[in-house]
């Protein structure tokens, strides 16, 4: 009889009220996953080995900023300013000086 909460797809027991995790899983009842090795700004979410980032973060082990307003050159054209949107991609919007408009800035208003 494992112990009480163990889950038997992440654990076993050999003894009354033991609970042994399965290689990719931690915890007292193993019900918690390990990440992949390395995973900074992330978690493994429900499977074992993953790295799900946090928003506004990339990469294989999350250490990836996705600010593209931190990138050079700057993705807004003639002046515009870059403004960071906190989203999973990180996400931008341009704020345009006066007399251009569109994504990047790109367009002379007419």
């Amino acid at each position: 009889m494992c112990a009480a909460g163990c889950d038997l797809e992440n654990g076993w027991c050999r003894r009354p009220n033991e609970c042994r995790c399965r290689v990719g899983w931690k915890g007292v009842n193993c019900t918690e996953c390990v990440p992949y090795p390395g995973c900074e700004h992330g978690n493994c979410d429900t499977t074992p080995w993953t790295c799900k980032c946090e928003p506004g973060y990339g990469g294989i082990t999350c250490s990836e900023r996705l600010d593209w307003c931190d990138k050079d050159p700057n993705p807004c054209l003639n002046k515009g300013i870059c403004i960071s949107v906190e989203k999973a991609d990180g996400s931008y919007i341009c704020q345009c000086p006066l007399g251009y408009n569109g994504k990047h800035c790109e367009r002379l208003k007419i």
